[in-house]
């Protein structure tokens, strides 16, 4: 997939006229940026919004600007979930629950971070969500833990992991549970056209050969002597039609050094 988004991008394979792909490309090359991350919001839908609220956190009030906006509205959530990109490659998404009693109203705070994020990289944002808090809440008493810190690449890129996280917030999910495996799973669901349109393309991009396969047997024609002077023996099973797939793990077997195959003056393969 991430190949065929390299095609793509270099104009070798020609995209369809209504879709260029190129979000799908980065996603599977691991390169995805902030903007592609914004694109992806779509794919949220699905979690139940009458519990969650999902907030950039780029768009809260600071104190002067507080006045002139409603927040009331975060009561009616179980659940306020917000994500805040720090440019170039680093996120933070906060996930908010509160609990009123006649005294105060707790409000936990769990930070999910990704990207090497240090604490002069929040101070100013932790400052204005702390203040949005207490607008929201009346004797709020917010308190913060950090329960995700990922400040190595893991497994694909900043911005697709921060959606992935959020994602799996917003449906109550078991983030610790990711794995390299869950992560391409997430990224084949969420291209279904693009998908398509790499499984249409199958058998029909040229490539040049790198090692002859031979089908229906092998003929004096087959020009096949450069293997042969190079002491391999080449058999074809007839009628079978597995003997390039074997060819294939064989030689990929090789080329991980899984399997070492030698070749002795004397003795072909």
């Amino acid at each position: 997939m991430a190949c065929f988004g390299n095609l793509l991008t270099s104009n070798i394979v020609q995209r369809p006229p209504d879709e260029d792909f190129l979000l799908e490309s980065r996603l599977f090359n691991d390169v995805s940026t902030a903007d592609d991350f914004t694109l992806m919001l779509r794919f949220l839908d699905g979690y139940n919004k009458k519990v969650v609220k999902v907030v950039d956190g780029s768009t809260l009030p600071n104190t002067a600007e507080a006045k002139a906006h409603s927040l009331d509205d975060w009561k009616q959530y179980k659940r306020i979930i917000v994500y805040y990109h720090m440019p170039p490659n680093k996120w933070a998404i906060f996930l908010i629950s509160h609990v009123k009693t006649s005294q105060q109203t707790s409000i936990p705070v769990h930070g999910y971070l990704i990207g090497d994020v240090g604490p002069i990289d929040l101070h100013a944002f932790i400052m204005q969500l702390t203040f949005t808090l207490h607008m929201c809440f009346e004797k709020a008493c917010p308190t913060f833990q950090r329960r995700l810190d990922i400040r190595k690449p893991f497994e694909t890129s900043n911005a697709f992991l921060s959606f992935l996280i959020l994602y799996i917030l917003t449906r109550n999910g078991a983030y610790l549970d990711l794995t390299p495996d869950h992560i391409m799973k997430y990224k084949i669901q969420f291209s279904g056209s693009y998908r398509d349109f790499h499984d249409s393309w199958f058998g029909k991009l040229p490539l040049c050969p790198t090692h002859p396969f031979i089908a229906n047997g092998m003929d004096n024609d087959d020009e096949l002597e450069g293997l042969v002077e190079l002491g391999w023996t080449v058999v074809d099973v007839t009628g079978d039609g597995n003997c390039g797939y074997c060819c294939m793990i064989a030689l990929g077997l090789m080329k991980i050094t899984m399997i070492e195959r030698t070749i002795a003056v004397k003795q072909k393969f």
